[in-house]
């Protein structure tokens, strides 16, 4: 018997978008994700790391099947997307977005929007549906008394564990969670992530968490994937990327945490003042304008490809770079 296929994974995906430069002036190509390769196993959580604008959520939406591929593929158990049923992919694969406060209908009780997918998925009877929806409402940890309340009368945190259950609610295999508890104050934050790992040991599903925030990602993820215009340019298991960054790119990232140290001041990333252009990206090693450790080839060769077991990056020179970087994580020690 051959090796169990990842729960969920992504294949050399491609996706661009066509934008406007104005009046009369032709579109340009927008290359939002650009050949990622990523995979997720089972009872796993691989987090998606990046600045806004890198691809996180695009991809997001991809492996949400909400938007299908350019070129490359999605696949859920080993089989593509594409053959998979709308119905059936969406109770496999659920999404928490960010933003608690447009996901949930205004015009719906809490309890009605729990039910709402068992209703649409013809998951049992009303009764059964209420029972069902009413215990992930108390896994969440929601009082009876707000089942029957409207979202406007919830605070951000009870509405984002609304969502949670809302997701849940029809037993899927993978949750999506794209930035979900940055919309929601500090000392929320760390109450909606606690609930996720125990809910993740409840139902054994595997999760893709996509965030900006690498302490948090440190925190909750397994695996730990570095997105860079549209491209993984580091991934590995996320203490050994944290410990020992193998791109420029990822060890910016980690110098740029701050901490409550106010004589540190703000870090120097030496990245300079050019900022990244999905629709102009440069030649060779995308991140070759802002990485203070460029040398000629940097600019005429693509590195290779990011390894899939293991510590990969996309770097010339990540062996050496490696050493150079090596020490304690920034996120747990300041920057380091």
């Amino acid at each position: 018997m051959g090796l169990e296929p990842p729960v969920l994974a992504v294949e050399n995906v491609f996706k661009r978008y066509q934008v406007s430069r104005g009046l009369l002036r032709p579109k340009r190509s927008l290359q939002a994700v650009r050949g990622v390769s990523l995979s997720v196993d089972k009872q796993r959580t691989l987090g998606i790391v990046g600045e806004s604008g890198c691809g996180k959520s695009t991809l997001a939406r991809m492996l949400l099947n909400l938007e299908r591929p350019d070129e490359g593929d999605i696949l859920l158990d080993g089989r593509s997307a594409g053959t998979v049923g709308r119905l059936d992919f969406s109770a496999r694969v659920q999404p928490v977005f960010q933003d608690p406060y447009s996901t949930l209908n205004p015009r719906r009780t809490i309890l009605e929007t729990v039910m709402h997918p068992l209703r649409v998925h013809a998951r049992g009877e009303r009764n059964a549906r209420e029972t069902r929806a009413a215990r992930l409402l108390d896994l969440v940890g929601l009082p009876r008394r707000a089942h029957h309340a409207h979202p406007n009368q919830l605070s951000g945190g009870q509405r984002q564990r609304v969502a949670i259950a809302r997701a849940l609610v029809l037993e899927p295999q993978v949750l999506i969670c794209d930035e979900p508890t940055s919309a929601l104050d500090v000392s929320i934050q760390a109450q909606i992530l606690n609930l996720i790992q125990e809910l993740q040991k409840e139902f054994g599903i595997s999760i893709v968490f996509i965030s900006h925030n690498l302490a948090v990602v440190e925190h909750l993820c397994d695996e730990v994937a570095v997105m860079y215009l549209g491209r993984v340019v580091e991934n590995g298991p996320t203490a050994d990327v944290m410990a020992s960054p193998r791109h420029p790119y990822t060890k910016a990232l980690l110098d740029s945490v701050l901490t409550p140290d106010v004589g540190l001041g703000l870090p120097d990333l030496q990245l300079g003042l050019e900022f990244p252009d999905p629709t102009n990206v440069p030649p060779g090693c995308a991140f070759h304008p802002r990485c203070p450790h460029r040398e000629p080839v940097c600019s005429t060769e693509v590195p290779p490809a990011c390894a899939q077991a293991g510590h990969g990056s996309e770097c010339h020179f990540a062996d050496r770079l490696a050493g150079a970087f090596a020490g304690p994580a920034a996120v747990c020690a300041g920057r380091g």
